[in-house]
């Protein structure tokens, strides 16, 4: 949500939930482009995170990223995220054939701010 008009501009969220292993998949999107580089989505991903690490006693999360889509790269990697794979061509759009890049966090590689 942008606070100051109370509009929503995307979602992020975990599925695939793994409890005995502890570990959940990450999902997120800015739907708006005016809110595209502006933090928004760092935000929001850092408090899930923060929630998930914290208070969902997961160890790892894992997220997939389209090779093409390098501002969500940049954002992941900030928040700690690294490349642990890539599936090879792996999305088809129109005659782009673009790879999917499998990203990782663990807990102990993310800097947690204590929740309230």
């Amino acid at each position: 949500m942008d606070l100051a008009t109370d509009r929503p501009i995307g979602w992020c969220g975990f599925f695939g939930r793994d409890t005995a292993n502890r570990r959940a998949v990450l999902s997120a999107l800015i739907g708006e482009k005016e809110y595209w580089g502006k933090g928004f989505g760092e935000d929001a991903l850092r408090l899930l995170l923060n929630f998930g690490f914290q208070l969902l006693n997961l160890h790892s999360v894992e997220l997939i990223v389209y090779e093409n889509n390098p501002r969500a790269q940049r954002c992941y990697e900030k928040l700690g995220f690294q490349v642990v794979g890539r599936k090879r061509q792996a999305q088809i759009v129109g005659q782009d054939k673009i790879d999917v890049l499998i990203m990782d966090l663990l807990a102990e590689e993310f800097a947690t701010t204590p929740l309230v």
